[in-house]
């Protein structure tokens, strides 16, 4: 397949960010303990199974990050400056939201135990937040400050082995480093089936997850022309009769986010099709969406409980209230944070690799943006 031009950017991708970051709101919002019953008798049956499904965004934004970070280190050469910028530009780009989300949880904790009836029990202490903040919380088992941000850890443990064997393959065979990565992605799905049954939202360790990350990486490779076509059919063959055998929603997100990735930019369409306005918007908001909407919801919520309690009417329109609430506050983390910080990797990028062409650099910035859980 032909190269794309420099300045193209795979909008599709971006489309399909903002349909996961959506479904894991709906998700969350459907499910909410206090006003799950007051939801489900009011809701439509057809929106009720959109917010059912919505949890298998993660499996879309594992896939996804797969795909751009396989781009991303297209040009990639065996220096520790190339290895060190990569990993802090992931840093920069990740941590100061992740951070200042953390903070918000902690103040909004902190100001709920003075009122009245509120849960009194002391809040975590200086050591259980360095861990959350370093994503050690699933490996020294800490309570969990930001709940969705285990998977934060598990693509953060995915960016380090992945450009690690990519090292390691360039400094056994510079000439075709992917021959020594390749067999190793292929044996993901071997590995997942063999961990598959420690899978959880609270998993310590990336390998249960690794197939959805190899199929994203294997998307890339493919329709870059890097490998050949066959082994990444061949791997999403494999990939489809796992599904089939366990036939678990997740992991039907997780593969047909791969294949589609696969067939439409197969088609040439990846930087053609956008979705619409709105899923452009959403995909650009959705990492600031993943962090914040959970604290949002969950306290919007608990308050709008206490004074409508399970009236059916009152909770459609807290449901509406609350999902636009959780989606104005990105944009607004989105502005203030996540979007200097990007810049700021961006500008790490054009230090770290001066050889690179201006156009080439701009494209491999837009290309380089994560989700989440990633991105």
């Amino acid at each position: 397949m032909s190269s794309r031009p420099a300045a193209e950017r795979f909008i599709f991708v971006d489309a399909m960010r903002g349909i996961a970051c959506m479904g894991v709101l709906l998700y969350h919002l459907l499910h909410h303990a206090l006003m799950e019953r007051s939801f489900r008798n009011i809701l439509p049956f057809p929106v009720q199974m959109l917010c059912d499904h919505g949890a298998g965004g993660v499996e879309v934004f594992f896939v996804i990050s797969g795909f751009v970070v396989a781009h991303s280190l297209r040009d990639f050469t065996p220096s520790m400056l190339y290895v060190g910028s990569f990993i802090l530009r992931r840093q920069i780009r990740l941590d100061p939201a992740y951070w200042c989300t953390m903070a918000f949880v902690l103040c909004i904790t902190a100001i709920e135990r003075l009122t009245p009836f509120a849960d009194h029990a002391p809040g975590p202490g200086i050591p259980h937040i360095l861990e959350n903040m370093f994503y050690l919380q699933n490996i020294l088992h800490a309570p969990q400050i930001l709940l969705v941000a285990g998977t934060l850890c598990i693509e953060l443990q995915f960016y380090l082995v992945f450009v690690l064997l990519v090292w390691i393959a360039h400094r056994i065979d510079p000439k075709k480093p992917l021959l020594v990565v390749g067999p190793v992605l292929v044996m993901a799905l071997a590995l997942a089936s063999s961990v598959r049954g420690q899978w959880t939202v609270e998993s310590a360790y990336f390998p249960p997850f690794w197939y959805y990350f190899a199929a994203g990486v294997m998307c890339s490779w493919a329709l870059r022309g890097v490998t050949r076509a066959w082994a990444c059919i061949a791997f999403l063959t494999i990939f489809g009769v796992f599904t089939i055998y366990l036939n678990e929603k997740e992991i039907w997100s997780g593969f047909a986010t791969a294949a589609v990735i696969y067939i439409v930019g197969y088609a040439n369409l990846l930087t053609v099709w956008t979705g619409g306005r709105v899923l452009q918007y959403l995909g650009r908001i959705s990492y600031s969406l993943y962090l914040v909407h959970l604290p949002i919801l969950s306290g919007l919520l608990r308050f709008a409980h206490k004074f409508t309690h399970d009236n059916r009417w009152a909770a459609l329109f807290w449901f509406l209230v609350v999902g636009g609430s959780c989606v104005a506050a990105a944009h607004l983390w989105y502005l203030a944070i996540e979007r200097p910080t990007l810049q700021m990797a961006n500008r790490l990028k054009d230090f770290a690799e001066p050889s690179c062409d201006k156009t080439r650099r701009k494209f491999a910035e837009q290309l380089s943006m994560t989700t989440i859980t990633t991105g």
